[in-house]
């Protein structure tokens, strides 16, 4: 699934390539902030609502009644009907299938800026700005199962490894290198260090079993990096992405963002690139493959160009 403000929520079948028809998909908010998708729902931050869109069965989405408050990030909580919000200084989590709020809790910082939940439905991490902190919260009794506050800079962006068995966190700041830090969980026992030079990240994907770490830069760049030595394995374009997901069994690779038009795809274990995947309109698509092979919906021949090379 990819959302994007010009053209709504865009659904693709993995096992073809093609997209699925999905008609009213594009009555979304004219600026999303961040967006939480899971295969049935998709929840949206634009600047002046929190909406829902259960696909197929809401249309159009609706505005949730979660109060005039600025929400940051949200990410749906496995294996379940929750959400799980951050705002200013509170964490929320969310039932969508009775609407209520199951509880909220105050993070003792001014804005919690980074937020990931655990792929088990455990744990959530949140981050602070400007206070160097991290915390990570039992999802079930809402209690803070362990807190640093002496970190050597605010971790900005956070991810969970695909099983859930550790945490890792940007570091970057003034006079501190920038790394990324991985932690065990549920201790948060620093378990490695991998340097990454100067450049700022909006996103990380990481297989702990595999060793493996994705990791997408400021300037449009995607990193892979070998956990057990730290050294960076490959780096390709990821065409000005800024949101990196991984499947669940750890094998394909997704960005998409800034207003893009399509998903670019790779081989998570090697890099490789794989395809993009682009919507057209409400419904149509064009698939264009590594090998330079594309595929496309009748009704997108005309946006396909022929070059001469």
């Amino acid at each position: 699934l990819h959302v994007n403000a010009n053209m709504g929520i865009a659904q693709w079948n993995m096992q073809t390539g093609k997209r699925v028809p999905a008609p009213g998909i594009t009555e979304v908010p004219n600026l999303v902030v961040k967006a939480a998708l899971s295969e049935s729902t998709a929840v949206l931050i634009s600047v002046d609502a929190v909406s829902v869109w259960q696909f197929g069965k809401r249309f159009p989405p609706h505005k949730m009644g979660l109060g005039d408050v600025d929400y940051v990030n949200v990410a749906f909580v496995p294996d379940s009907e929750w959400l799980a919000f951050s705002s200013t200084s509170w964490l929320l989590l969310f039932d969508l299938s009775s609407e209520q709020v199951i509880r909220s809790w105050k993070a003792e910082t001014t804005i919690i800026d980074a937020l990931a939940v655990d792929p088990l439905g455990r744990y959530a991490a949140s981050a602070g700005f400007k206070d160097e902190s991290l915390r990570l919260w039992d999802l079930k009794t809402g209690l803070e199962v362990v807190g640093m506050t002496d970190l050597p800079s605010d971790p900005y962006v956070l991810a969970f490894s695909r099983k859930g068995e550790a945490l890792a966190g940007t570091l970057h700041g003034i006079g501190v290198a920038t790394e990324v830090a991985i932690w065990s969980v549920p201790d948060l026992v620093r378990m490695a260090t991998i340097k990454t030079g100067d450049s700022g990240a909006r996103g990380l994907v990481f297989d702990w079993g595999t060793a493996i770490l994705a990791r997408l830069t400021d300037d449009g760049g995607l990193q892979l990096y070998d956990l057990t030595s730290g050294v960076m394995k490959k780096e390709v374009s990821a065409a000005d992405c800024d949101t990196l997901a991984l499947n669940t069994r750890g094998s394909v690779l997704a960005c998409g963002g800034r207003d893009q038009s399509f998903v670019r795809l790779w081989d998570f274990p090697t890099g490789a690139f794989v395809g993009d995947l682009y919507a057209i309109g409400a419904n149509e698509w064009i698939v264009n493959m590594a090998d330079g092979h594309f595929d496309s919906s009748e009704g997108a021949q005309d946006s396909v160009k022929w070059v001469n090379a």
